[in-house]
């Protein structure tokens, strides 16, 4: 009788690691796609640099000083941020 019981024991601390497991990916995966927009500017400067644009003209002194940039981020989930 013993080792039936040392056996469902066994059974339910590898199914509670599983669980355990399962549900630390989960939280990293909501971690790394947030949801709200606030959320994703507060990640975005982690995420990789997907281009980066500046105007023709940025070295010419008719601009009057104003020049063009744009840098855009890939998220973890494939979208693109930008600012400009």
């Amino acid at each position: 009788m013993p080792r039936d019981e040392r056996k469902r024991q066994k059974a339910l601390m590898k199914q509670r690691s599983k669980q355990k497991v399962a549900a630390q990916h989960k939280a990293q995966q909501q971690a790394l796609a947030p949801s709200s927009p606030k959320a994703i500017l507060r990640h975005a400067r982690s995420y990789p640099l997907y281009e980066c644009l500046i105007s023709d003209n940025w070295n010419k002194k008719e601009t009057g000083g104003f020049v063009e940039i744009l840098v855009a981020r890939q998220q973890p989930d494939g979208d693109i941020c930008f600012g400009v």
